[in-house]
């Protein structure tokens, strides 16, 4: 839905700023000021509009012919500045979006991966996009990583030379076919957010990325059927290849829509949705575990730890499915569980969650300092935990250390005020404390 939402902003900061193009003194200074408007709401939207100011620069080369090649006077001194003030719209709400992606743990180090991978997987994002696009068959809701990342594989090598081959044919095409050049630069910018340089997600490539990128090349098909009419209309296209034309486009489009449709049909829940990824590949253990996740809402337990022990079989150390596997078994096999929250810390000691739920193990079999540690690791890695706070006031309680356990108890209630079992603890931390 983000991505559907930016882009409409995204589409109307460009639209402002074509109008503001043809205009001078107070209308283009408003509608500039409108598209900073928009540039703001897309960024609120998601942090992936951050490419608009490359994006317009490009637009005023071409189309707009407002900045010259290897350029720099006057004028393209006064186009340059007016980009700053979209750059430094951009630093706040990025800042705030990398921010809360960390603190979510949505972004990650894919560890191991160096210069060599980063531009690899860029490579192949950008062909990835661009392929699908064209032919959109075997879309998957979430591609896994590689298992073994290895850059120098043919299909990293064939995806760098594609890339390479049509960055050397647009530079070359800059003076005589402009329009390439710039929609190749587009499609560039508007994807350097999410090419891998930075990871958001475990994802490797995604569908939704190449909605917004690829727009600027949809506007060739839409030329070639603007210059087949005006054929027509000027005698030199006749009217039975005209309409074979017309009538190929209209098949082309009817398909699309098919497709489209069938696509959105794949998001009607959860367990389809997952599904869906595991009928694309089987193999997939991210998958396997959100698909584990959505069967426990179904209250399907033995399907469920089905998914999370494939996704583990996949890959053994991952950390969110050993923890996700000790969840669901804690109550009946809390010795297993055990050893998957330790399995589970050993692959991401960063695990907060678990830090926390092994915790409560120990602490039910009467091994309250080891369980101890665990709560105080656990706010180490999130302070606002506040199911942390209120076992480590329960440790400090049994310690006799009231002044320490009431005021866990009080950041508890504060992150979560309905918990009455903090709130009845608290009460007897104070009481104690009075005596």
């Amino acid at each position: 839905r983000k991505d559907v939402l930016c882009g409409l902003f995204y589409i109307l900061t460009v639209l402002f700023y074509l109008e503001a193009s043809g205009e001078d003194g107070a209308p283009r200074r408003r509608w500039l000021g409108l598209s900073l408007a928009a540039y703001v709401l897309a960024l609120l939207s998601k942090s992936m509009a951050v490419s608009i100011p490359l994006v317009l620069l490009a637009l005023d080369l071409y189309p707009l012919r407002r900045l010259r090649w290897a350029a720099f006077d006057a004028a393209a001194r006064r186009v340059w500045l007016e980009k700053l003030a979209f750059a430094a719209l951009a630093l706040g709400p990025v800042l705030v979006a990398l921010a809360a992606q960390k603190a979510a743990g949505a972004v990650t180090g894919l560890q191991g991966w160096g210069a060599a991978q980063r531009a690899a997987q860029a490579a192949y994002g950008l062909v990835f996009y661009l392929w699908k696009t064209v032919f959109p068959f075997g879309l998957s809701p979430l591609y896994q990583p590689p298992a073994l990342f290895v850059p120098t594989d043919t299909v990293f090598l064939a995806a760098g030379a594609a890339v390479l081959l049509a960055s050397a044919a647009a530079f070359a095409a800059r003076r005589s076919r402009p329009a390439l050049t710039v929609a190749w630069c587009v499609y560039v910018f508007i994807l350097l957010p999410v090419l891998g340089f930075v990871s958001i997600g475990p994802q490797f490539v995604a569908d939704r990325y190449s909605y917004l990128a690829c727009l600027g090349w949809t506007l060739f098909p839409g030329a070639g059927l603007a210059l087949a009419g005006r054929a027509r209309e000027t005698g030199g296209l006749s009217k039975g290849l005209f309409g074979l034309v017309l009538g190929l486009a209209l098949a082309v489009c009817a398909v699309l829509a098919g497709l489209t449709a069938k696509q959105a049909g794949v998001w009607r829940d959860t367990e389809t949705l997952w599904a869906r990824a595991l009928a694309v590949d089987s193999s997939n253990y991210l998958a396997h575990n959100y698909m584990g996740s959505a069967l426990v809402d179904l209250g399907r337990d033995d399907e469920a730890q089905r998914h999370y022990r494939e996704s583990l079989r996949l890959k053994p150390a991952y950390a969110d499915a050993h923890y996700n596997l000790a969840v669901l078994i804690s109550k009946a096999n809390p010795v297993e569980a055990e050893a998957e929250y330790q399995r589970a810390l050993a692959a991401n000691p960063a695990l907060a969650e678990a830090q926390q739920n092994l915790g409560v193990l120990l602490d039910a079999r009467g091994e309250h300092e080891a369980a101890f540690g665990h709560y105080r690791r656990a706010l180490e890695i999130r302070k606002d935990y506040a199911l942390a706070h209120y076992n480590i006031g329960n440790s400090y309680y049994r310690r006799g250390e009231m002044a320490e356990a009431a005021a866990h108890y009080r950041e508890c209630l504060r992150l979560r005020p309905e918990l009455d079992a903090a709130r009845r603890n608290l009460g007897l931390a104070l009481l104690a404390l009075e005596k």
